[in-house]
């Protein structure tokens, strides 16, 4: 190839090294190779359905346990082991260059599954037996986490389990195609997914209308419904980008951490690779299709 755009994650391993900053391998590097990491604008993030019955709801003890989850989740240990070092870590929907991104926000959740289970202990979620614990009523807790049935998908599993686990909570996969599992969402029939947004246009509008309440029955597969966060966001779809509407911004991520419809996961970052005859090319940050003729220099192909 002359020019691949978004090096797939299961070539990683043959094209870069195990360095905590993404670098080619030297036998490419030495034929001269280029890598070009690229912001994509794309949130990766789990949604929990918030009408299901176990996880979803408004309560003090529901949000307790959507809390806990997320702060499970280490950012850290994905960034590295799963994505090569290819990615931001996510503290509001928005990616990096895209209107209304604030640099200065920081999240208000972190890794931290000693507060995990000490919140999960105050809100009634004892461990019983095998080490899970059991909703505040008694009743068995058993997280059904829908998944696609592909190498990575079967990781991210694994990372799942393994944060879910540490902090007494047990899940269960439940794999399938994705057009079918999102088929599923929209009905309300799924309790948590991980998924992805890419910018249709690169606007902080684009993302933040994915937990707009009367949007639950299309993107907003979380049905996240809170008058407070769907009144700032009408608001701000009146505004252009304003030091006004990055505040509420602002505010609305602060409500998606206080009630955690979701747990954000990372901002992917490309690894494109290009020949060294490759010349004077970059990529757009929106239009996905590459130039139709690319300029290659012939004389120096090898």
């Amino acid at each position: 190839f002359d020019f691949l755009e978004q090096l797939p994650e299961s070539m990683k391993e043959m094209v870069l090294t195990d360095d905590a900053k993404p670098t080619l391998k030297p036998e490419l590097a030495r034929k001269g190779l280029v890598l070009s990491p690229f912001p994509v604008l794309q949130t990766y993030y789990m949604w929990m359905n918030m009408e299901d019955p176990l996880i979803g709801g408004y309560g003090k003890d529901k949000v307790a346990l959507r809390r806990a989850i997320a702060l499970s989740y280490n950012s850290a240990e994905d960034i590295a082991q799963m994505k090569k070092g290819l990615a931001l870590r996510a503290v509001t929907p928005l990616p990096p260059n895209v209107l209304g991104y604030d640099p200065a926000f920081r999240s208000p959740v972190d890794y931290d599954p000693a507060l995990a289970n000490a919140l999960l202990d105050r809100y009634g979620y004892k461990k019983a037996r095998g080490g899970f614990r059991t909703l505040p009523d008694g009743k068995p807790l058993t997280l059904v986490m829908h998944t696609e049935p592909s190498m990575v998908g079967r990781l991210r599993d694994e990372l799942w389990r393994k944060n879910l686990n540490a902090i007494g909570l047990d899940v269960t996969f439940k794999s399938d195609k994705k057009t079918e599992i999102i088929k599923a969402s929209r009905l309300g029939t799924v309790m948590m997914f991980e998924t992805n947004w890419v910018a249709d246009f690169p606007d902080g509008d684009n993302f933040y209308q994915l937990l707009y309440g009367p949007n639950k029955a299309g993107p907003n597969y979380a049905r996240f419904n809170l008058p407070a966060y769907n009144e700032r966001y009408e608001r701000t779809r009146t505004m252009g980008d304003t030091l006004e509407r990055t505040r509420l911004y602002g505010e609305m991520a602060h409500l998606i951490h206080a009630y955690t419809p979701w747990v954000l996961l990372t901002h992917p970052i490309a690894a494109d690779l290009q020949q060294p005859w490759l010349m004077n090319y970059r990529r757009h940050p929106v239009e996905f299709t590459n130039w139709r003729y690319l300029d290659v220099g012939a004389h120096t192909r090898r």
